[in-house]
């Protein structure tokens, strides 16, 4: 049985771009951006994390012939504020594509909760 609906969670799910394709496979992609402007810590010694290094990804799980993507470690809290932009999902033929925002927090756990 295949894949016939994906779930997107993320931030910008809703501003992602889908592309129905000839293809075998689902593709997400994204540009991490974001950091930690403004915030002001008394060690000496800290950095901010750059975006590509915040560890931004996509992770999938599967309920029957329903996959949800969701993003990992994108993060909203104080001062810190890490998310995937550009989003772009390339799905097969016939695979429906449902965007659902995500609302962060200070946690970076994924959301794959079932649909």
């Amino acid at each position: 049985m295949g894949v016939k609906k994906v779930i997107l969670r993320a931030e910008q799910a809703e501003n992602a771009k889908v592309s129905i394709e000839a293809i075998r496979e689902i593709r997400v992609t994204g540009l991490p951006s974001g950091g930690a402007k403004g915030y002001h810590t008394s060690d000496p010694f800290w950095r901010e994390t750059p975006p590509q290094e915040q560890g931004l990804d996509f992770v999938g799980k599967r309920f029957g012939d329903v996959l949800v993507i969701s993003t990992k470690s994108e993060i909203f809290y104080i001062h810190h504020h890490y998310a995937l932009q550009d989003l772009n999902i390339r799905v097969p033929k016939g695979v429906v594509v449902v965007k659902e925002k995500r609302t962060l927090n200070g946690e970076i756990v994924p959301d794959l909760s079932k649909p």
